[in-house]
């Protein structure tokens, strides 16, 4: 299996068509979800009380944003959900972890 590069981007990289950049050119990457982004359910992973993994799709469909297949990982911290962005799409790959005890 070839290794891959996995980015770890600030919430200020925000940029889908960066972002198929990077899966173009077989570059995964890591970032948080901003709060009120729209997202599309397309599979759901797991959905437990302190954590939710789903395969979601993001953007408009035009230039700027364009539509884009990503994996969103929710883990709860108390009453706050964390929700995290990922190319990573095989739950395998980068498995989840939750490790609150709940």
């Amino acid at each position: 299996m070839t290794a891959k590069t996995l980015l770890l981007l600030d919430r200020g990289f925000y940029h889908f068509s960066f972002w198929r950049q990077l899966t173009d050119q077989n570059v995964d990457f890591i970032t948080r979800l901003k709060k009120g982004a729209s997202v599309q359910v397309e599979q759901v992973f797991t959905d437990s009380y302190a954590l939710r993994d789903r395969r979601v799709r993001l953007g408009a469909g035009t230039k700027r944003t364009p539509f884009i297949t990503l994996r969103l990982i929710e883990v709860r911290s108390g009453k706050i959900w964390h929700s995290y962005l990922t190319s990573v799409l095989d739950p395998t790959i980068l498995p989840q972890r939750c490790s609150s005890g709940t």
